[in-house]
């Protein structure tokens, strides 16, 4: 973050900010060097190294960004409005939740893991079948090796 606080001092929340992207591993810092340039793309985690943005922009652009141009909302590999989970610091303090429900991915994947079956957990939270699923598969992947070594 270094890198981040050298070249945008200007930004008061740097971290909320719409030119600051992720793809769930590293921070990326959207940037124009003047008036009428191409867009850069620089990793923060590596340093400040330019990157691709065409190799990366698919994993950056799940973010929903308010009027003020800050982030409102996540849709985890979704476009926004478009995902079955959605993590949003107004609902469920900004834990992941299935769309539209307000039922934390969490809670219905902790229940399953405990052994309860999935008709069960569909009616206890109001969801349906694929819901649950969803919501259990969402967990799964934040638990893969692969995500978690990275």
């Amino acid at each position: 973050m270094d890198y981040a606080g050298r070249h945008a001092a200007d930004l008061e929340h740097l971290l909320a900010s719409e030119r600051l992207l992720t793809d769930g591993r590293d921070l990326f810092w959207e940037f124009q060097e003047r008036a009428g340039g191409d867009r850069n793309l620089v990793n923060l985690s590596k340093g400040g190294q330019k990157v691709f943005p065409e190799a990366v922009m698919r994993f950056l652009r799940e973010m929903e960004w308010g009027r003020d141009r800050f982030a409102s909302r996540w849709w985890p590999g979704a476009v926004p409005g478009e995902g079955s989970v959605v993590v949003d610091p107004r609902f469920a303090f900004g834990a992941p939740t299935v769309h539209g429900t307000g039922v934390r991915t969490e809670d219905v994947f902790s229940r399953f893991s405990a052994g309860e079956p999935l008709a069960d957990l569909s009616d206890d939270y109001g969801l349906t079948l694929e819901q649950v699923e969803t919501a259990i598969r969402f967990e799964v992947q934040l638990l893969e090796p692969e995500r978690i070594a990275a």
